[in-house]
């Protein structure tokens, strides 16, 4: 990309949801460190709009925040998580969806369910932002 595009482009607005606290402020925290250290860089910026801690408030998240990433833990609950992916992917087809991981098996299920990258937890930082910038 050339410097004048990147110029105009504005943040990225990334919603996060993780059922764990630690885990949505650890990677808050991760995306605030690539806005600071890049953004002399003519990287476009992440900005974190806000977070969620269960799946069942996302929907009504999106709607209200138009987020154009959302990055999520892998489901716990089983089909409950998957259907309400469909149905975001549904109603928001623009919106990429990023999900993270410790179970490798779940990805091409995760995929299938409209999931855009799946990425095991532990992956690389630049992995992650590639993910969301993208």
């Amino acid at each position: 990309m050339n410097k004048e595009y990147l110029d105009q482009m504005q943040s990225v607005a990334v919603l996060v949801c993780d059922d764990e606290v630690r885990t949505r402020q650890a990677l808050k925290a991760l995306l605030l460190t690539r806005e600071l250290v890049r953004m002399d860089k003519f990287i476009p910026s992440i900005q974190v709009i806000d977070e969620a801690c269960q799946v069942i408030d996302l929907s009504k998240m999106v709607e209200i925040y138009q987020p154009q990433v959302l990055i999520m833990d892998a489901p716990k609950a089983g089909n409950a998580s998957l259907q309400v992916i469909r149905e975001i992917k549904w109603k928001w087809p623009y919106l990429k969806i990023v999900m993270l991981s410790m179970n490798p098996d779940l990805g091409p299920t995760a995929v299938k369910a409209g999931v855009d990258k799946f990425l095991l937890k532990g992956c690389s930082a630049e992995t992650l932002f590639e993910a969301i910038l993208d």
